[in-house]
């Protein structure tokens, strides 16, 4: 898997990330996903495949950063945003 910053805020205490990763199939197939990464010194939260679709994950990277969503609450904001 190779990680790339699309994107990176800053906002309080925390950086804020929109990644694309690279992820090869068993069949040698590459699939580019894209995630949200938040952390400081301290703590780190990280989902790296929401979806393939940059634009929507844009979304919910700017919606976290406008809400300065905590760390801990990534997952479960990803959760309930794929259901």
């Amino acid at each position: 898997m190779n990680e790339h910053i699309v994107e990176q805020r800053i906002t309080g205490e925390y950086f804020y990330s929109l990644t694309r990763t690279v992820i090869e199939t068993g069949d040698c197939i590459s699939l580019t996903v894209y995630g949200i990464r938040i952390f400081n010194d301290n703590e780190q939260a990280f989902v790296e495949d929401i979806s393939c679709d940059l634009q929507e994950v844009r979304e919910l990277f700017l919606l976290a950063v406008e809400e300065q969503l905590f760390p801990e609450h990534l997952f479960d904001v990803v959760e309930d945003h794929l259901s």
